[in-house]
């Protein structure tokens, strides 16, 4: 189960999944000061709330999405405990329901059906129990959907041109006579389908996760560094064209990218520790144009630590940040804060399709 915490009102619609299943990182007082100075990455999405990244990123104008890890679940019966992690009941209390934003990330296992698109469909017992209530939620507090798609999960010799954005003949959904170019466009308007099916139009989807690694096993399909540079460019130059999709024309994708870092001790395959845009020395893995001219690279900012870094001190022991702490740091940085969690639903894993 996963719990995101989510900042809106941010100027650009690209963010990157910021893993630490790594021994050999730089700490993240550095990552920010790069990603500040270096890129025009202004979303960061983490998966703890430990307070030195959370410190590392006050004040810098980088959105932070913090996901409340798995071993913290249990905790949220505790009404305090929930009350500071910000739950929907929580934020109300302390009149913060309007800037800040809970929603729960889902894989492409919630699916029952996704081909074709047109005939998306969520997976029964998910569909009435869980993901309605859901989102009259995410309706009533005008929060997003978000949706991890992974087309590389899904590619193979025979679509890997599909997965990629490169030109093909496209796939016709014969219920609409639509044609998608892309897979990932497949994969948002099933999404959609699934949604609509439930009696909802209006809620708008957010992609938390998608990427492409850059090496794998011997006989993957398309893992090399030429892939991983030409999905993640596509996918940057697609989601933020305002083209949309063809159930959901003239749209801008919020889309996270995974991940910032190749992590070296994540588990599994070797392409699950390579889906890293930059190396531990951060050193561009491949470019897809996110890096600042160096011209401007080298004119070093104060990100302005030392002005919000107060807001975040706690003595917790468990890391976590208290409610009244994102309260005061949102007055402080005179930012808006938009958190994501609170709704708890299992979820398939990540790489289901």
């Amino acid at each position: 189960m996963l719990v995101s915490v989510y900042t809106q009102g941010v100027k650009g619609s690209i963010g990157v999944n910021y893993g630490t299943e790594a021994d050999n990182l730089p700490p993240p007082s550095k990552v920010a000061r790069f990603l500040l100075d270096s890129t025009v990455i202004r979303r960061v999405r983490v998966f703890d709330a430990d307070r030195e990244k959370l410190r590392a990123f006050a004040g810098t104008g980088i959105a932070i999405t913090i996901t409340i890890p798995n071993d913290q679940i249990p905790h949220l019966t505790n009404l305090t405990f929930a009350q500071e992690w910000t739950l929907h009941d929580a934020l109300t209390g302390e009149s913060l329901d309007g800037d800040i934003k809970i929603s729960t990330p889902h894989s492409l296992g919630i699916l029952s059906n996704s081909s074709p698109p047109s005939m998306g469909k969520f997976r029964q017992g998910y569909d009435a129990y869980i993901l309605k209530p859901l989102l009259n939620f995410l309706k009533a507090t005008n929060s997003p959907f978000v949706i991890n798609p992974y087309p590389f999960f899904a590619s193979s010799d025979d679509n890997l041109d599909y997965a990629l954005f490169r030109p093909t003949l496209g796939v016709v959904d014969e219920n609409t006579n639509l044609t998608y170019t892309n897979m990932l466009d497949g994969q948002l308007d099933a999404v959609f389908s699934a949604i609509k099916r439930l009696g909802f139009t209006d809620i708008n989807i957010v992609i938390g996760e998608t990427g492409w690694p850059s090496r794998g096993d011997i006989g993957q399909t398309g893992v090399d560094l030429e892939s991983a540079a030409e999905y993640n460019r596509k996918l940057i130059q697609h989601v933020t064209s305002g083209i949309g999709t063809p159930l959901m024309p003239n749209t801008t994708f919020e889309t996270y990218i995974f991940a910032l870092f190749n992590e070296d001790l994540k588990p599994g395959p070797t392409c699950e520790r390579n889906f890293g845009l930059f190396d531990p020395n951060l050193t561009p893995v491949y470019d897809v144009g996110i890096l600042k001219p160096v011209a401007n690279a080298a004119k070093r900012i104060q990100h302005g630590v030392s002005d919000t870094s107060n807001c975040m001190k706690n003595n917790r022991r468990d890391n976590t940040v208290p409610l009244q702490s994102l309260k005061h740091c949102s007055m402080r940085s005179g930012r808006k804060l938009s958190l994501t969690g609170g709704v708890l639903v299992p979820l398939p894993p990540r790489a289901a399709t």
